[in-house]
């Protein structure tokens, strides 16, 4: 290594703190919301978008999300992709992490018994958690997504647990074909053009 050199290590760490800490200050509300947007019209494209975004999400599972739960799992998905941005990632890397989690809780739905609502939707939430961390390089730490996302339902402890179950429940297997996962970026995205860099074909045992 030459002197001076930085380690390709402590590049990869250096940017995932950044990532991670302008997340940790950061408020999903919609007040920080529209600060972070130069005008109330960017505003509210935005979040029309993300809301576009969600409900073709939700049109790729299996067993639709029905009654008063289905506004609330869209507004909770809002959030959790304004986190992402948040975060810095694209809305082309989260429609590729929600396609993903889409797939994953199709699988999840064909092994468990009927669940209340509620539970549902932040079951959801955790597995686009999981799909995050396969998809993309670097990741949004756990509590971050306990503070924005599940600090009204559950301790990050039962969160830490819930994820645990989620991957015993699909006994581990997070499979799945690149060309699917491309296909339901490409709808969740709304765009049939994109050139979609799947992600590779992934198990657990490479984590």
């Amino acid at each position: 290594m030459k002197s001076g050199s930085t380690p390709k290590s402590n590049v990869q760490a250096s940017k995932l703190e950044k990532r991670n800490s302008s997340i940790s200050s950061a408020s999903t509300d919609d007040t920080q919301f529209t600060e972070m947007s130069n005008s109330e019209d960017e505003f509210q494209v935005v979040c029309g978008t993300l809301e576009s975004m969600a409900r073709r999400f939700l049109s790729l599972l299996d067993i639709p999300v029905t009654g008063e739960s289905h506004q609330s799992t869209i507004v909770l998905l809002c959030r959790t992709m304004t986190m992402l941005q948040t975060c810095r990632y694209d809305n082309l890397d989260i429609s590729s992490v929600l396609s993903m989690a889409a797939i994953h809780h199709n699988n999840l739905m064909n092994k468990m018994s009927k669940i209340r609502p509620a539970e549902r939707m932040h079951i959801i939430i955790g597995q686009v958690y999981i799909a995050h961390c396969l998809v993309l390089d670097e990741c949004c730490l756990l509590h971050h997504w306990h503070r924005h996302l599940f600090l009204g339902y559950c301790d990050i402890f039962s969160l830490n647990r819930a994820i645990e179950r989620i991957l015993k429940c699909m006994e581990y297997n997070l499979f799945v074909c690149p060309d699917i996962i491309a296909e339901g970026t490409r709808h969740i995205h709304n765009n049939p053009i994109t050139n979609i860099i799947s992600s590779p074909y992934i198990t657990t045992q490479d984590i």
